[in-house]
């Protein structure tokens, strides 16, 4: 299956819509998508609503990155990041979110908490990231080896 990429009607209009001073969440996805995006989302068109989960709606507004089209072109990919994996623009790689800040399960609000999954998650569980070479067991094995090498 070839990978197609969205072509920006204007490439120097890559930014938000409705805002003149952006957030990272939204440029990172149109930087990685190739479409504008809304303030504080990650991964969706401007047809998803900020704050608010909609099942169909964010099944429709979903976007894919550049991540997703290097692995559909036989591509090995990856994130080095110097901040949190889940931070907005790491994630716009790879995460749907209505809003940037839920990052995990308990910063969703109950009322939406069976309509998305919260981004770590996603990283974990979902298309293009979902494989973690060295999860948290091994991250936390990793850590007591160091600690006691020092104590």
């Amino acid at each position: 299956m070839a990978a197609s990429v969205p072509q920006p009607s204007d490439p120097y209009q890559l930014c938000e819509l409705l805002l003149q001073v952006p957030d990272s969440a939204g440029t990172a996805t149109a930087m990685f998508t190739g479409v504008k995006s809304k303030y504080y989302m990650l991964g969706f068109d401007s047809n998803a609503k900020f704050n608010e989960c909609d099942v169909e709606r964010n099944a429709n507004s979903q976007l894919s990155s550049i991540m997703t089209w290097a692995q559909l072109a036989g591509k090995h990919t990856g994130i080095v990041t110097t901040t949190r994996v889940t931070h907005a623009t790491p994630a716009a790689l790879y995460a749907h979110s209505n809003n940037r800040d839920w990052e995990c399960d308990s910063e969703i609000p109950p009322a939406f908490k069976d309509c998305i999954k919260d981004i770590a998650k996603q990283l974990v569980e979902e298309e293009p990231a979902k494989y973690v070479p060295c999860g948290r067991d091994c991250w936390v094995e990793q850590a007591w080896e160091k600690a006691e090498q020092v104590a």
